[in-house]
């Protein structure tokens, strides 16, 4: 499977799950980035706002 471009926002943070889920993608090979991804990911509020401001570049 090729990789796909992933950005990944949330809540940073030891108790927070971004990290693990970071961690997984790219144990699954794919590619963690916020310059023109396939794929915009927001778990919680905290990237919520972030995401949108990406979306519009992107689109």
């Amino acid at each position: 499977m090729k990789p796909i471009k992933i950005s990944i926002l949330g809540a940073e943070g030891y108790t927070c799950q971004i990290p693990r889920i970071r961690e997984g993608v790219k144990d699954l090979g794919h590619i963690l980035s916020e310059e023109s991804p396939d794929l915009i990911y927001a778990n919680d509020p905290t990237g919520y706002k972030r995401a949108m401001i990406l979306k519009k570049k992107v689109s």
